[in-house]
């Protein structure tokens, strides 16, 4: 009976080696999935991060390109958009001024979506929006020195 004994015993002390080196391999890979996931949630915030960074550049550089924009438009340009032909020598350079001042202006799009792609798309899409206002103030404003006035304007724009 004393060999039975130390066979089972034996075989006891066999399984719970087997068991214990099961334990600790599965203690292993959850540590290693824990370590990825976390990895991998670090890197999607950082990611993040970025594209918020990126998107409020762009809006701030069309914010200040709106800005430019909107004062030409406002100031030097508006009063020519009651002139006539008959208040210019050069009929089409007015009318390019008031084709320029009716062009519609881009769609607003903003930095408030919640992934990513969704920021990096947005700040593409407000990179162009941004160029459109600073290409148009260009134009508007060479147009505008292309008029040649009959009368010169006064200072309140009549």
């Amino acid at each position: 009976m004393s060999q039975s004994k130390d066979a089972a015993a034996q075989q006891t002390k066999s399984q719970s080696k087997k068991i214990g080196i099961a334990v600790a391999i599965v203690v292993v890979v959850i540590a290693v999935i824990c370590a990825i996931v976390f990895g991998m949630k670090a890197q999607q915030a950082s990611a993040l991060e970025d594209a918020k960074a990126q998107c409020t550049q762009a809006s701030e550089k069309l914010r200040t390109d709106t800005n430019g924009y909107n004062a030409l438009l406002n100031g030097d340009a508006k009063p020519y958009a009651d002139l006539t032909k008959d208040d210019v020598k050069n009929p089409d350079a007015l009318q390019k001024v008031q084709d320029l001042m009716s062009q519609e202006v881009p769609q607003g799009v903003y930095c408030n979506v919640d992934t990513a792609a969704e920021l990096s798309a947005n700040a593409t899409t407000i990179h162009k929006n941004a160029q459109w206002y600073a290409d148009q103030t260009k134009k508007l404003d060479a147009a505008i020195k292309d008029v040649q006035l009959v009368h010169p304007l006064s200072s309140d724009g009549e």
